[in-house]
């Protein structure tokens, strides 16, 4: 069955139909509708049946309303496909059915000249011939067009229109799904108002409105704009007695400077604004709340708050949820704003699981996602199914034709009292007829969590309230107003520049400038004279007490190396020079060579010692290798040297042990082995710990110290491996048998003269050496963490070692190519005699070669058994010669047939 109020051609079309679609519609609003049209009829397909009851609604809008009208239409479909087609069941026992008709007209686009009277026309004309049960309120900026009409026809106007205002003129056919505007910045307010409690209030004697007043800039023009901000500007100051609380009105349509251009065009005047708000240096971070238009309205004023090095610690704004907030999607992070709906709720009802559902479908089945207007306008057919249902939900029988006709102010009571739930979320009305079912959406635009790769940071509108539905925390204050850590600072170039306008504007300080505490400072302070900071962003300046080796020392260093080098030069030149004096022959060439290769190979270790490594990690590679040199260049020339010493001694040796009196070749190739074993029994214990235990240079940290700014770090450098002290107990072993065993072959050829061999003087070098290492170790282990001492100690051992060694060879033997042998003193008779010997024979020779002239050669017999030279003081010098070596041949001296060959011919008697 069908009714109506007016009963006369109430069935009867105003219009014709609109033969396009609702987004074409939108689309083509810049073209004039040459008259209002039908867009919408949709009713049950089937007949009404005798349980069945038919309820109209009407909505009129202009073309660009796309989400009011078409969320209608979805609703109207699916009820009326409820309960298998059958419809909306109502009545106590449910077996009574509603199904609906919704008439959507298209009045013109609402800029068009007189659309106000084209749209209260046609809505007027649905009244008249359909006499419809309730009116779908129009998009907001024709909605007050509407409420004269739903006020004389007596019918029930659901609108779509947020500001309080519109419902204070008592009357009661109206009502409202959207909830008040007024509570939008209510979360925003609330983060901040939460954040100051009343100890931080009071700290240090100290109003916090000292600190952040809040500035509520907003135009005066406009329901929505203006009661939004008041009601932020009451909430603050009278609500929450917040004292510093400033409105900045202005009329944007007005004309503040007369130069024709409107206050909201006007950069200018929307500078001043902004000015206001938050002046060029400006010792305060402002809550700015602002109710302005999007794109350049609110562009203008964001600049000029740049250009102020303005940093307000919390921004709400009325375009941070529309399209511009989308469009500016890197200025907007942190920004608060607020809404009727968020995508992120949860609120279902039968057809739906959530809102955003509703959305998806709509892009499928209108070609368009929709906004929170498509999930309202859907939400109120719903209602108005909810509000018939609860209205006969204790009939048996109900007849809805006979409350509308007769009874429509019960209805409309019963209305006014619903709670019911929807896909737009509860849904109660306060006394003046508007929503107050929940409170209205809270955003803030914050990091998406969502993202797998969180390489990059991307912002999203996220929801802070109402409480059971949020999916984030709000974030207060603003990252602009962080206080830096230390080793930062405000850039001001981030503050005018970057896009981001509430993100962080701290960066890091430049090398060698540092702040040592958290601060808001603008710039970095300078680290003082000799100190540094290893990198940007240092909270103090270091000062590296690294204890390297002074220059001054390193060049002492560098010439205990060249005078030994020098040395060992200048007595490589001698022997070359005296290459074929007995000296030189019988003290062996090749071993006295390789005793001045040895003390150059082992003096070079002082160069490593000095290779050193700072903070510079280049210099520390150089002086790990220089390290792992060390061993190599010490031990290789302390082998030369002393093995060199044992093979010409024992070379000697086996020369002059000769009792059978045999002619004896020993070629200096045949000691090669004594020198060869040493160095290879070195190199084997040397070269598993450079490849297995390598030795380092590492910097190990003494002490810190702070001074002011400074830290001062003193740490000393060495060379450090993990069985060291094992290697060089091993070494140090090795070289010690060694240096026995020389000794040892030394005591053996003790007879020999000095002038030929080293015993004593090396038995003086060795004492020496001891000496200076009984006195240089402990001396070590004391200065071990100074640098200075360390590298003074270890060169002087070095050095001193191999000039020991040096001169206690080499002086001697220059002493006594000198000298000579005295006359009469053959090389054969001096090889067994001492100095003192050889120095009493050269006076004896003088003496006797007086004696021997007043003799007769006859006397002198040659026969190669015994030659008898006159009693020098009650002594007698006699040698007996082997017939074999001394049949007519010259002196040692001069048969010896090389360097590397000498004849043993000679025996003491």
């Amino acid at each position: 069955m069908s009714f109506s109020k007016h009963l006369i051609g109430a069935y009867d079309m105003p219009y014709s139909f609109c033969n396009t679609t609702s987004l074409e519609l939108k689309n083509l609003d810049h073209l004039p509708l040459p008259q209002p049209c039908v867009l919408y009829d949709e009713r049950p397909n089937a007949a009404i049946g005798e349980n069945t009851f038919e309820v109209t609604m009407v909505q009129v809008t202009p073309t660009i309303c796309t989400d009011h009208r078409d969320g209608p239409v979805t609703a109207v479909q699916k009820m009326n496909e409820d309960s298998d087609g059958a419809g909306v069941k109502i009545g106590f026992y449910e077996d009574h059915f509603v199904k609906f008709r919704l008439v959507s007209v298209v009045a013109g686009r609402i800029d068009d000249p007189g659309y106000e009277d084209s749209h209260a026309s046609a809505l007027e004309a649905l009244l008249q011939s359909l006499a419809p049960q309730y009116i779908i309120g129009t998009c907001s900026f024709a909605a007050a067009f509407e409420k004269d009409l739903a006020k004389t026809y007596e019918t029930i106007l659901m609108s779509q229109v947020g500001p309080p205002g519109f419902y204070l003129d008592d009357n009661r056919f109206v009502f409202g799904i959207h909830l008040t505007s007024d509570g939008y910045s209510y979360p925003a307010l609330w983060s901040f108002f939460f954040d100051q409690s009343e100890d931080e209030r009071e700290k240090d004697g100290e109003s916090a409105s000292n600190l952040q007043p809040i500035k509520v800039i907003h135009r005066d023009r406009s329901e929505f704009f203006n009661s939004t901000c008041r009601s932020a500007f009451s909430f603050a100051k009278d609500v929450h007695k917040y004292s510093d609380v400033t409105a900045i009105e202005y009329n944007p349509y007005g004309d503040a400077d007369g130069n024709g251009v409107q206050n909201f065009l006007d950069v200018a005047f929307l500078n001043s604004l902004a000015d206001q708000a938050c002046p060029m240096g400006a010792d305060f971070q402002p809550v700015l709340l602002m109710c302005v238009g999007g794109g350049a309205e609110v562009d203008t004023i964001l600049a000029r708050l740049r250009y102020n090095h303005c940093e307000p610690s919390l921004v709400w704004a009325t375009p941070s949820t529309w399209g511009w907030a989308f469009e500016n999607n890197g200025t907007v992070p942190f920004f608060f704003g607020g809404g009727q709906w968020h995508q992120t709720f949860n609120y279902e009802d039968d057809f739906f699981s959530n809102g955003k559902e509703l959305l998806q479908f709509n892009e499928v089945n209108y070609g368009y996602s929709g906004s929170y207007d498509t999930v309202a306008s859907y939400a109120i057919p719903w209602i108005f199914s909810r509000h018939i249902i609860s209205h006969f939900r204790i009939f048996d029988v109900p007849n809805v034709t006979d409350v509308f006709l007769n009874n429509y102010e019960q209805m409309r009571r019963s209305l006014a009292i619903l709670n019911a739930n929807s896909i737009f979320g509860k849904v109660s009305f306060d006394e003046n007829q508007r929503n107050i079912g929940r409170s209205a959406a809270g955003v803030q635009w914050l990091p998406n969590q969502s993202l797998v790769n969180r390489s990059q940071t991307t912002f999203i509108d996220s929801c802070i309230s109402p409480f059971d539905q949020a999916s984030a925390a709000p974030v207060f204050p603003a990252p602009i107003v962080d206080i830096c850590s230390p080793g930062m600072f405000v850039d001001k170039e981030r503050l005018v520049y970057e896009e981001c306008f509430l993100c962080e504007k701290c960066v890091k300080c430049a090398a060698d400038t540092y702040t040592d505490t958290r601060n808001r400072q603008y710039e970095c302070e300078l680290c003082p004279s000799g100190s540094f900071t290893e990198t940007e962003g240092m909270a103090f300046c270091s000062r590296k007490d690294e204890n390297l080796i002074p220059l001054s020392l390193k060049v002492l260093g560098y010439t205990f190396f060249a005078i030994n080098c020098l040395l060992a030069a200048t007595f490589i030149v001698w022997m070359m020079l005296n290459r074929d004096d007995a000296v030189v022959k019988i003290g062996q060439f090749p071993f006295l060579l390789t005793i001045c290769i040895g003390a150059i190979v082992s003096s070079s270790s002082i160069i490593a010692l000095s290779i050193e490594a700072g903070k510079d990690e280049k210099d520390k590679a150089a002086a790990t290798i220089a390290c792992q040199a060390i061993p190599f260049l010490y031990t290789t020339g302390w082998i030369l040297q002393y093995a060199s010493l044992s093979a010409k001694s024992f070379r000697l040796y086996r020369i002059v042990d000769n009792p059978r009196m045999q002619r004896r070749a020993v070629k200096a190739s045949s000691m090669i082995t004594i020198v060869a074993i040493p160095l290879l029994l070195d190199w084997i214990v040397v070269i598993p710990w450079t490849i297995f235990d390598p030795l380092e240079y590492t910097r190990e940290v003494e002490s810190f110290a702070i001074e002011g700014p400074v830290q001062v770090t003193e740490s000393f450098g060495h060379c450090e491996s993990d069985y060291m002290f094992w290697f060089i107990v091993v070494i140090g072993l090795m070289h010690f048998c060694l240096m026995v065993g020389t000794n040892i072959i030394l005591f053996k050829i003790r007879g020999v003269a000095s002038r030929y061999q080293e015993s004593n003087y090396v038995r003086l070098a060795c004492a020496f050496v001891a000496q200076v290492l009984v006195m240089g170790v402990p001396i070590l282990l004391a200065v071990r963490s100074s640098t200075e001492a360390l590298y003074f100690v270890l060169s002087a051992i070095v050095f001193l070692n191999d000039f020991a060694i040096l001169c206690f060879i080499f002086i001697p033997k220059i002493k006594h190519q000198q000298q000579g042998l005295p006359d009469g003193v053959s090389t054969a008779q001096s090889v067994l005699k001492s100095e003192a010997q050889i120095a009493e024979d050269r006076h004896k020779a003088r003496v006797s070669m007086q004696t021997l002239g007043d003799f007769n050669h006859s006397h002198f017999r040659s026969s190669g058994s015994r030659i008898t030279l006159p009693p020098v003081e009650n002594e007698r010098v006699s040698f007996s010669c082997s017939p074999n070596c001394m049949n007519g041949l010259p002196p040692i001296e001069d048969t010896a047939e090389s360097a590397d060959e000498v004849e043993a011919c000679i025996v003491a008697e």
